[in-house]
């Protein structure tokens, strides 16, 4: 007996031994060369889909193993020097007669200690404060027309000048020391600070007071 399906495939069945043998008789060509070809884009299609799996892991792994680079900054700084043990620097110039305050005689030498960690090249001063007018070596006090004028060293030859002054590339640090330093890693600063008057204005009498912040560092 022949039965066929699908107008593609036809087989014969015959009794052998009390059972039944299939037995493949015809096949056509043209169904079974469409299948092939079915079967081969698949294949064509799945080796595809792996070596395209397998180029992104490929280039997930590269950009996974990328040197990556690493910056490392930093700033080196010169220490400042330990002025006056870090304590206050303390003048008293006591009672004054307001018609001679800028008398030579109540001019004050103040010599302190510094200790520098760092004492190599030139030494700066740095103090800041309030400069009176123009004057930018006499402090400010609270009292009108009245202040104090700083020199370095001993004397009145060379002023302290009051403000930043130089920069190292990141900080401020003030004016070159000429006169009035002693030693370097231990060591001593002399400055002199003298009462002044601005003009003959009237002063007022009472107390005053002037302050002002000072640094000392090795450049």
């Amino acid at each position: 007996m022949m039965h066929c399906f699908d107008n593609s495939i036809c087989i014969t069945q015959k009794q052998v031994g009390g059972g039944h043998e299939t037995i493949l008789k015809h096949i056509n060509k043209r169904y079974l060369i469409r299948k092939l070809q079915e079967i081969e884009a698949m294949i064509l299609n799945l080796i595809k889909r792996i070596l395209r799996w397998g180029g992104v892991l490929l280039l997930s792994s590269r950009t996974l193993a990328m040197d990556i680079p690493v910056e490392i900054t930093g700033v080196i700084q010169v220490p400042p020097c330990q002025v006056n043990n870090g304590k206050v620097i303390e003048v008293n110039f006591g009672d004054m007669s307001v018609t001679d305050v800028s008398n030579q005689r109540n001019r004050r030498k103040v010599t302190i200690p510094i200790t520098c960690g760092y004492a190599q090249g030139t030494a700066y001063v740095k103090v800041t404060g309030t400069p009176m007018g123009s004057n930018k070596n006499v402090l400010m006090t609270n009292i009108n027309n009245f202040g104090i004028a700083l020199y370095q060293g001993d004397g009145t030859v060379r002023k302290l000048i009051l403000g930043e002054g130089a920069g190292n590339g990141n900080e401020t640090i003030g004016y070159p020391i000429e006169k009035g330093l002693s030693g370097k890693e231990n060591g001593t600063f002399t400055f002199t600070v003298i009462p002044y008057r601005n003009g003959n204005s009237e002063l007022r009498t009472g107390t005053f007071s002037a302050t002002a912040n000072m640094s000392i560092r090795y450049q």
